[in-house]
Parts: structure tokens; sequence; C-alpha cells
């Protein structure tokens, strides 16, 4: 991942990043062609030249028997390496399965409200559920992240909770 700033003359600084060559260089190139930034490097002959631009400039040469000035671009363009840290990218991808689980539970509680509203679950029926070792074990794991192992418990339960059918719909879900 590559880390673009855009450092402007006034100060101000501006940036994005990129996963790839290809995008950022595409970024540069279109904001410089329309001048987003200010303007680029140049030279500019002395007779399109304003004093200013004379003053700011960095060099001159003279090609024939006029003069040309160097003047600086209005930004400069830092690139930078992205390092993820490991550690990072394991906690990104830990926070990203516990959501996945939540949901997952939360369309199982849908399922068994649900269920229950139309006399499908009884009330102890729903308690049995709640004490049941392997349910809760499967809680867990979802709460956790730990995604595939709650989906390989999830598919050796009976069907004493879950149709054939409700237990293939919450396992696509994995």
């Amino acid at each position: 991942m590559k880390k673009v700033i855009i450092k402007r003359l006034n100060g101000s600084e501006s940036g994005s990043q990129f996963d790839n060559d290809q995008e950022m260089q595409a970024w540069i190139d279109d904001n410089i062609a329309n001048n987003s930034w200010g303007k680029p490097a140049m030279w500019i002959s002395e007779h399109d030249a304003i004093e200013k631009q004379i003053e700011g400039s960095i060099s001159s040469r003279r090609i024939g028997d006029h003069l040309e000035y160097y003047v600086p671009a209005e930004y400069a363009v830092e690139i930078s390496e992205v390092v993820i840290d490991p550690m990072d990218a394991l906690i990104a991808k830990a926070l990203q399965d516990q959501e996945k689980g939540k949901k997952i539970l939360a369309i199982v509680h849908a399922l068994n409200t649900k269920k229950f509203n139309y006399g499908l679950l009884d009330q102890n029926a729903f308690l049995a559920m709640l004490d049941n070792s392997e349910l809760k074990y499967i809680e867990r794991l979802l709460l956790n992240g730990s995604l595939e192992t709650a989906k390989h418990f999830m598919s050796k339960l009976d069907e004493t909770y879950f149709s054939k059918e409700e237990k293939a719909a919450i396992i696509e879900l994995f």
C-alpha cells in the first residue's frame, strides 16, 4: 500500500492511500493535469513571466536570443510505503469476523422469535436451547469471531432445535 501526501507552498496538505501503483499514478496524473494542487514545474519565457515568477525561479537558461526561467511546482508530491503491522491486520480481521458472528446470531434470534410467535417453539423448548452446551459453545464461537469452528459445530448439530433446512440456511450465512 502506498500513501501520497501533497504539500502545497501555502502550507496546506492533503493526500490519499492506494493499494497499487497504477491507481496511485493515475490519481497523481489526473490531479496534475487539472492543476488541482497548483501549477506544475515549468519553463517560462522572459516575455511571459511576471516578476513574482522570476523571483521564485530556481534556474534560468538562454535559448537563442531569449531567456527562460524555471519555476518550481506550487506543490510537492511525497510517496511512502505504508507498512501494516501484522497484528493490526489480525485485529481488523478478528473484529470483522466478530461482527459477522453477531449478525448470524441476530438472524438465529429472529428465526427463533418467529418460531416462538407461530407456536412452533414453546417456552420449555426455548429454555432447553438456552441450556444446551453445544448451542452455548456455538454462540460463544460466533461472538469471538471463530466462524469456521462455529460453522463446523453447527453442521454437526442434530435436528432437535433446527430443521435441516433451517440449519442449511444458517450455515449459508458463514
